[in-house]
């Protein structure tokens, strides 16, 4: 019988067993009834007092567009569909403007549902000015896409996981000690004796086993097999490296799969982290197999950036030790440096000099990156405090094959890494430190390539009167507040094209447009309302998205420039 056709039919009859369990769960879960979620409640109930005070406090001294911009703030942080602000004083006069029925009392917070939609809930929370009422706080939320979930629904899902955790395990120790076990002994006796087992029953193992017969034959008759089999085993070397670069990612894929069916955000971002790891490392394997010039991946890529980006992702996977920092102390010039790198080979090699120095520390200490230039290179620098490298195998690290993990290292990291490097014209060292604390620093020597056209290598605004900000992000404008904190300019800041546009601000060559790439509407992006407006010359692009080659070539087009938003 074919191996495949018993897998098949061994978890075929699980599934069945499974759908059962799930629709089940399912019928527990539509049948469940209980009082709203404690979720939704608190979203409408309990607010940031510091908000509350932030809106009471520009209501009375007039300014609307403020308490409305901490009413929005209050929306994202909550969850809400809505929150505003009502000067009505009177709660029944409130209730009836807004048709609310069935209203209960959480503190002073009333929480009602809508007479004409029951699915819309809103809250009514009093704000007030020492004693004295101001208005009302009206939250609002709907339940149309709101579970309610019980306690015995929460412990049915729990069960109903873990029954189906057993029957997966029991699923796989069936097929291994029926199936697989006894057949895998016989071929691994084929293997040492070199002779063929008749009573092997697995269609797969009969073929492995023929194969290998015939293998080891053409290997006693000819000479010539010796090279074929050197090409075997370079390519079983090749397969464990791959197998050893994916674990790490496939471990944190797998530990998520419990948690598919809620997938909270800490998880997805796990998930999206761990698929581009293996994305990378499945474009570099196919590479390396192709008889290519290398360099034709290499790209011009801002340094600070590609940094910024492995730092987040490193900062993500090791946030359970509370222990260990990770520090980007780059210099200041560090904002223009470029070189030209394949992204995915210094991405990887910067994961894995974070790795060693994390592992170096046994997760306690602090690792510092740097960037800075020198001369025409630039030096990427990663240091931990560990105990450095001792001298017996300082001359080894960078050969093949070496490393000090023998359950997990291959060494081939370092090896690849100084390989890439030099592909690039440039240079991969390390050194020790004895004073004024020990550590081992590892050095990326980067020949330093010039900026492109499109980047803004410097931010001049003294030549302008006026500056507009448009984006849709609250935060980047208050960044820009404190970055033009104490200039004469006159600074105007707009969220939307629409708002922009319904305002008619002047646009002329003493007006600086600082213009973000995606925008609140959906017809129009950053570049097509520069374009639109005429504005090229003085308007520059502050986006996310810089590296982009079709964003950098309609830049170039249209004469804008960009400015990064990691650089800001």
């Amino acid at each position: 019988m074919s191996l495949a056709h018993r897998i098949f039919k061994t978890f075929f009859v699980i599934f069945l067993v499974q759908l059962l369990v799930v629709f089940l769960w399912g019928a527990s879960l539509y049948l469940s009834e209980d009082d709203l979620p404690v979720e939704i409640v608190n979203s409408l109930t309990k607010v940031d007092k510091s908000i509350t005070e932030g809106m009471l406090l520009q209501h009375k001294i007039h300014n609307p567009l403020a308490r409305d911009l901490l009413a929005y703030r209050l929306l994202e942080l909550n969850v809400l569909d809505s929150a505003q602000f009502s000067e009505v004083l009177a709660i029944d006069a409130l209730k009836l403007k807004l048709g609310l029925s069935d209203c209960e009392l959480f503190g002073e917070t009333q929480l009602c549902k809508k007479k004409n939609n029951p699915k819309l809930l809103m809250s009514l929370i009093p704000l007030m000015f020492g004693k004295k009422l101001e208005g009302y706080l009206v939250l609002e939320k709907s339940l149309n896409h709101q579970e309610k979930i019980s306690p015995q629904v929460v412990a049915t899902i729990g069960f109903t996981l873990l029954g189906v955790f057993f029957l997966n395990a029991l699923s796989l120790l069936i097929l291994w000690s029926k199936f697989l076990k006894p057949e895998t002994l016989k071929l691994m006796k084929v293997f040492e004796e070199q002779r063929p087992d008749p009573t092997l029953q697995v269609n797969e193992y009969i073929k492995i086993q023929d194969n290998f017969m015939h293998s080891l034959e053409k290997v006693k008759k000819t000479q010539s097999s010796n090279l074929q089999l050197q090409v075997e085993v370079a390519k079983t070397h090749l397969t464990s490296q791959v197998a050893h670069d994916i674990r790490s990612p496939l471990e944190v894929l797998k530990s998520l799969k419990s948690e598919m069916s809620a997938l909270p955000s800490g998880a997805q971002e796990r998930l999206k982290l761990s698929i581009e790891r293996i994305e990378e490392i499945a474009y570099n394997l196919l590479k390396s197999l192709k008889d290519s010039d290398s360099q034709a991946d290499k790209s011009q890529m801002n340094l600070q950036i590609l940094i910024r980006d492995i730092l987040l992702e490193k900062r993500m996977e090791t946030r359970k030790y509370p222990n260990l920092e990770i520090l980007d102390e780059s210099a200041d010039h560090s904002y223009g440096l470029f070189s030209e790198v394949n992204v995915a080979d210094i991405k990887s090699l910067l994961s894995n000099l974070i790795n060693n120095a994390i592992e170096a520390m046994d997760y306690t200490g602090v690792v510092k990156v740097n960037l800075t230039s020198q001369g025409q290179k630039n030096l990427i620098t990663v240091r931990d405090q560990g105990t450095g490298i001792p001298d017996e195998i300082a001359p080894k690290i960078f050969n093949r094959g070496f490393t000090t993990k023998n359950e997990t290292g291959n060494g081939l990291g370092l090896f690849q890494g100084k390989l890439a490097v030099q592909s690039w014209g440039g240079k991969l060292s390390f050194k020790n430190h004895l004073s004024p604390e020990k550590g081992t620093s590892f050095i990326i020597e980067l020949p330093e390539a010039s900026s492109p056209d499109s980047f803004v290598t410097s931010l001049n605004i003294k030549n302008y009167q006026s500056i507009i900000i448009l984006d849709d992000d609250p935060n980047f404008h208050e960044l820009w507040k404190e970055r033009f904190a104490g200039q004469d300019q006159e600074i105007s800041h707009f969220y939307s094209i629409s708002e922009i546009l319904s305002s008619n601000p002047a646009f002329h060559e003493k007006t600086l447009l600082l213009c973000d790439y995606e925008l609140m509407d959906q017809n129009l992006n950053g570049l097509d309302f520069i374009q639109k407006i005429g504005h090229q010359k003085h308007s520059i692009l502050v986006t996310a998205r810089s590296a982009e080659k079709l964003i950098r070539e309609r830049c170039l087009s249209l004469g804008v420039k960009i400015l990064p938003k990691q650089l800001v």
